[in-house]
């Protein structure tokens, strides 16, 4: 950076610019940004690497505007406007909101003040519900970009990403260079998914930086802000890109369950990203890669023990990076068992230790079966006709076109139903088989008593099924159970620890465990 800014950090530092109050000073790669009791000043620093440029005051105005109309489609009520700073009888100041006067010096962004991001906070499994369905939405309320190449715009970002860290002198060789070869060999395997992906419309002007740091609590509501706003190549990008870097700071927070639920939440309000499950592994590690060099570039802003945490952090991401890239082979897991058995709560559970980060697809039988009769929230109630022999038939078939879907692509799936016709069992162990992967049939044994007080204490739940829908379930049973029992009754973490072992049990026989990554 040069020294041209700083007159400018001064005055956006100097309490009294703003009344009195004293701002606090965050400095990052890109911004210094000042941080009051309700307001927000943003100033791009002068600054120019290959993925950015704000080496021009005009150059930065033109940032400022276009971070403005981009996150206003997420977080309109955070953005304000910009603000000039221009010089009047020799000293600096604020110019009208939202205007450009000759001899401006600099233009902030200026914003609402919030508390803290996501990232400073334990995110509860709610939260990460209404955030998976927020970026759905998102994603589906903008138009698909024709014009945009798959493969060839991922090559190019990739590459980026290689030759930026070849510049950090503090970056491990070594571990480059394996990443490098890896990442090289993932993306010539799916190249031809990417170009297909493009054309049916996956490509967007997505967030491109959506990670918890940049997700907000405003108004009770997680709230999505701090897009990339400086090179729309970096945000015209896979709907599954996007999403990625989202995953990857879960991950990174301990929080592979989380992942795992938005990961399964945003597939059931965009199921045709099912489809691109397989890409995945390289967008995760693509992910990690920028962080590994936005974390050597930021730590030449600082010194002492904060720059050494920032390369070791940096380093860290190189290892996350490569874990991503090492996957293993994929599995079907189906879930059985009576309604109250706790089916969901075990697939949900089991899922984020099953297979490629953040673990396999759960195909929730329930919530596709309300999917398939468009219903706008999936606590509401079906009509009788939803569980027609007709209905089930439709349901089933989705969840194993979705697993199969998903296994296709190298990713395990959990098929999540009650199973209590020998021929769905049959079914979805065909999936597996059919493809000569490992099938693993999990069932849940309960009480049928215990399943109707379950069923009747349920509040708000994607299940319709009542007492009624339990007794009738025990009374037309179920045929031969050749599936694996669990215990229903037992703690939920040892129906996991059961559930593993059997899983392990069943795939020992192949090159690479299917538990973890």
């Amino acid at each position: 950076m040069t020294g041209g800014q700083d007159a400018i950090f001064s005055f956006l530092g100097d309490p009294a610019t703003h009344g009195g109050e004293t701002p606090e000073r965050v400095d990052t790669h890109a911004a210094v940004v000042f941080l009051l009791t309700d307001r927000v000043f943003k100033v791009k620093r002068d600054v120019a690497y290959s993925f950015m440029d704000f080496s021009t005051r005009e150059k930065r105005r033109t940032a400022c505007l276009e971070e403005l109309r981009l996150n206003r489609r997420t977080a309109p009520d955070l953005y304000l406007g910009t603000i000039p700073i221009v010089r009047e009888n020799g000293e600096l100041a604020f110019g009208a909101m939202d205007s450009d006067p000759k001899g401006t010096l600099e233009t902030a962004v200026v914003m609402r003040r919030f508390s803290h991001t996501l990232s400073e906070e334990a995110v509860s499994d709610a939260d990460l519900v209404d955030i998976a369905e927020a970026v759905a939405r998102f994603h589906d309320a903008e138009p698909a970009l024709t014009d945009v190449p798959g493969a060839g715009s991922i090559l190019s970002v990739q590459e980026g990403n290689f030759s930026d860290l070849d510049g950090q002198d503090a970056c491990d060789r070594d571990k480059l260079r394996r990443l490098i070869d890896l990442g090289r060999t993932v993306f010539h395997a799916r190249a031809d998914l990417l170009d297909q992906r493009a054309t049916e419309g996956a490509i967007r002007h997505c967030h491109g930086d959506l990670h918890l740091g940049n997700i907000c609590r405003w108004e009770g509501r997680p709230v999505l802000f701090d897009c990339i706003e400086f090179d729309p190549v970096l945000a015209r990008i896979d709907t599954l890109y996007d999403l990625a870097f989202l995953l990857m700071d879960l991950d990174d927070h301990d929080r592979r369950d989380g992942a795992n639920l938005v990961l399964n939440r945003y597939l059931e309000r965009r199921p045709v990203d099912i489809g691109g499950v397989g890409l995945l592994p390289l967008f995760q590690s693509m992910r990690a890669q920028i962080r590994s060099k936005v974390g050597f570039a930021g730590a030449g802003f600082a010194s002492g023990a904060a720059a050494e945490k920032k390369r070791a952090d940096a380093d860290a991401y190189l290892d996350w990076a490569l874990r991503y890239l090492s996957t293993p082979k994929p599995c079907l897991i189906a879930v059985g068992g009576i309604s109250g058995s706790g089916k969901s709560t075990l697939a949900r559970a089991l899922a984020p230790h099953v297979g490629t980060a953040p673990g396999a697809v759960v195909a929730r039988s329930d919530a596709i079966r309300k999917r398939l009769f468009n219903m706008t929230r999936d606590t509401d109630a079906l009509p009788p006709e939803g569980y027609s022999t007709q209905a089930s038939i439709d349901t089933y078939a989705e969840m194993a076109r979705i697993c199969a879907t998903a296994l296709n692509q190298g990713h395990a799936a959990i098929a999540d139903a009650t199973f209590t016709h020998e021929g769905s069992r049959a079914d979805i162990k065909a999936v597996a088989q059919s493809r000569r992967l490992p099938f693993v049939g999990l069932w849940l044994d309960i009480d049928p008593e215990q399943a109707v007080r379950r069923v009747t204490a349920r509040k708000g739940d994607v299940s319709d099924a009542d007492a009624q829908v339990v007794r009738d379930q025990v009374r037309a049973g179920w045929g031969e159970m050749r599936w694996h029992s669990i215990d229903a009754t037992l703690p939920l973490d040892a129906q996991i620890a059961a559930a593993q072992s059997i899983v392990k049990s069943i795939v020992k026989s192949t090159a690479k465990s299917i538990i973890g990554i």
